[in-house]
Parts: structure tokens; C-alpha cells; sequence
């Protein structure tokens, strides 16, 4: 596939949460995002309130394809053929 036409991905990070995504929802969500505020459980009286404390921390970074390290293939057991056993002597 022709680097042009590779998918590009982008990491969201979201207070001390950061997630890969592709960038059109990568941006989706930025844009979301961007409009939240952070909560706190206030306990002072009964029941549970929120109390918003700030704007959440949003941030969104362009990454290359190189630059993501997916995890290991042979943590992800490998589906048999049909007709294969899973156990072979």
C-alpha cells in the first residue's frame, strides 16, 4: 500500500489516558472532548455530588506508521484449519 494511501492514526490523550485511533475519529473526539471538564465525588452532604474542579486536558498527535508497535503476534493463539487438531504429537 502506497504511503499516500496508508490510514493514518493519531494519539488522543485525554488527562493521563492516551488512545490510537484513526485520525478522522481521532479528531471527532478531540473535538468532543475539548468541550469537557473534569469531576470530582463531593461527599460533603448527603448523597453524592460532582464538583467539576477544570477543562479536561486534551491533546491530539499525528503519529507514523513506524512510530506504533502493535503487540506481539503470538500473543493471539493462531485459529487451526478446519479439520486440524489444536494438539499435534
Amino acid at each position: 500500500m502506497a504511503a499516500s494511501q496508508a490510514k493514518q492514526y493519531c494519539i488522543v490523550t485525554l488527562g493521563y489516558q492516551r488512545l490510537l485511533l484513526p485520525k478522522a475519529q481521532a479528531l471527532k473526539l478531540m473535538d468532543l472532548a475539548s468541550t469537557a471538564m473534569t469531576v470530582d465525588y463531593d461527599y460533603s452532604g448527603d448523597g453524592i455530588r460532582y464538583r467539576v474542579e477544570a477543562p479536561l486536558e486534551v491533546e491530539v498527535t499525528t503519529v507514523r506508521p513506524g512510530q506504533v508497535v502493535m503487540p506481539a503476534a503470538e500473543m493471539k493463539p493462531a485459529r487451526p484449519k478446519r479439520g486440524q487438531l489444536l494438539l499435534e504429537d
